[in-house]
């Protein structure tokens, strides 16, 4: 897990995984925002999108595209 921006509030993870799908494991780019807990102890997972290489020839853009929407939305 790649970590690519971090604020007082929110952590921007990219990341470059195998997961299984159905009977395959397929490759994917997922982006995963976390925020601060109240008790600002830890962070908790509060978005996740995946996008698979097979499906989308451009999923590292899709997945960069998502990322700017996802900051633009939680900054």
């Amino acid at each position: 897990m790649t970590l690519l921006e971090n604020n007082e509030l929110f952590r921007f993870y990219m990341t470059e995984r195998r997961m299984r799908s159905k009977l395959t494991f397929n490759n994917y780019y997922t982006i995963t925002v976390k925020r601060r807990s109240f008790d600002k102890q830890r962070y908790e997972t509060c978005h996740t999108k995946s996008f698979n290489k097979e499906t989308y020839p451009n999923a590292k853009d899709l997945a960069e595209q998502h990322l700017e929407k996802m900051k633009s939305v939680y900054c």
